[in-house]
């Protein structure tokens, strides 16, 4: 007792009756400074990639002080070496930089919506089933997917599908599909039990670099429709974590159940054949999908404490009294999409606006004849017609100069020409007319 007394110390309290641990101090290191410096180098330069080992980096070790003519240090030693430095760091050197931050970096943030349209995100994905040719039925290819999502419901108000690569009009579409009501859409899936009543312009769009999110065309469309465009930050792919999760839903939960999957890797695919069991032509999957987006819409979300996405979508549009209402809507909805559709700058000749080879005329481009280039925007899978504005005021529809030309899209007459020269470098000696009379 009178020995406690003594090590007591009114000013540090009861922690001046703490006994010391025995022993060496944690931390304390009896290798000589050089081996020290080995073993860091060693570390540095042998772990990198998956298939780094504590055993490579112990050879190392040995081998550099052989060249050093010192003893080299045992494996116990080198293997505490690596105890004594962050995880995330080392995880950094072995699985890549994306991997180690989505597991150890901080997310401290939060992304949150206050009501539904005040912030959507957008990005593509490429569809982890493979579809057949609509003819031959042989396997064709997995088709793309540019989905918009709504932050604060998690109801997707749009997508577009494609059998191409992501480009601006996959863009116009899918923007176009979200702010617009979808009845012309439902009518001509030709299914009356899908139910789509999410419409409306929304405030902000937060989407990541790609070349087709960052294009002149789409800012300024944006920008004369008063949509606030947002892109993340370069290599923070969680700052779109509410369209990336929903990627990933639809591929577990839905996609990954069709004959024809590709799953996400070689490793879960294992000996399935999913060329050999594909059998969903383009238009069955975009049917599928439909279905299966209306599902999701009423499949209950942790994150909505329960409640589905349609759920909370009419919660959102219920007022205190229970009244609900409805998104405004687009007062032109076919401006607006002309807005989006991707351009290209040509001169307005006396012979009219020349696109790809096949000329365009109208009567009202008369007065605009001249050596000016005027913005065209070009609807690539539709009917024979561009639209331009060359007064600013209003679109004027252009269509073939040549009104006994058949109706062949921009993709289509592009298609014609390489299968009939047979390969790409000699498409330039075909002309469009000889096409558009095939």
């Amino acid at each position: 007792t009178y020995v406690l007394l003594r090590q007591y110390d009114g000013n540090q309290g009861p922690r001046a009756l703490v006994r010391a641990k025995r022993g060496r101090q944690t931390g304390t290191k009896f290798l000589p400074q050089n081996i020290e410096a080995i073993i860091s180098a060693a570390i540095k330069s042998e772990w990198k990639g998956p298939g780094s080992t504590i055993i490579g980096v112990c050879r190392r070790v040995e081998e550099m002080c052989r060249c050093a003519g010192e003893e080299a240090p045992s494996y116990a030693s080198v293997k505490k070496r690596f105890y004594e430095l962050p995880e995330a760091d080392l995880a950094r050197s072995k699985i890549g930089f994306k991997r180690a931050n989505d597991k150890y970096a901080a997310r401290p943030k939060s992304n949150i919506s206050e009501r539904p349209l005040a912030k959507w995100q957008m990005d593509h994905c490429v569809i982890d089933c493979i579809i057949v040719d609509e003819k031959t039925r042989k396997p064709l290819c997995r088709p793309w997917a540019t989905l918009i999502i709504d932050v604060n419901s998690r109801v997707v108000p749009g997508y577009y599908l494609s059998l191409n690569a992501p480009s601006s009009y996959n863009v116009a579409m899918a923007i176009s599909h979200a702010v617009l009501p979808k009845g012309k859409w439902i009518e001509a899936l030709g299914d009356e039990d899908i139910k789509y009543p999410y419409y409306g312009k929304p405030e902000e769009v937060a989407m990541d670099n790609a070349k087709e999110f960052r294009s002149i065309t789409f800012r300024i469309a944006a920008k004369n429709n008063n949509i606030k465009l947002a892109w993340r930050p370069i290599g923070k792919p969680w700052w779109g974590g509410h369209i990336e999760r929903l990627n990933g839903t639809l591929n577990m939960s839905y996609i990954n159940f069709l004959p024809g999957k590709t799953l996400s890797n070689v490793v879960l695919r294992g000996d399935y054949d999913s060329e050999g069991k594909a059998c969903l032509t383009f238009s069955e999957f975009r049917l599928w999908f439909a279905r299966a987006i209306q599902a999701y819409h009423h499949t209950r979300h942790r994150m909505l404490n329960g409640k589905t996405p349609h759920e909370k979508w009419i919660e959102g549009w219920t007022d205190e009294k229970g009244a609900l209402s409805h998104p405004a809507l687009i007062d032109n909805a076919k401006d607006f999409i002309i807005d989006f559709l991707p351009e290209q700058k040509r001169v307005i000749s006396r012979q009219g606006i020349e696109i790809w080879g096949v000329r365009y005329w109208s009567p009202s481009l008369a007065l605009f004849v001249s050596n000016k280039k005027y913005p065209v925007m070009v609807y690539v899978y539709g009917g024979p017609h561009v639209w331009i504005n060359p007064s600013g005021e209003r679109y004027i529809k252009v269509s073939y100069s040549d009104v006994t030309r058949p109706d062949v899209s921009i993709e289509e007459l592009k298609a014609a020409k390489r299968e009939l020269v047979g390969d790409r470098k000699s498409a330039s000696r075909v002309t469009s007319e000889e096409v558009l009379l095939m």
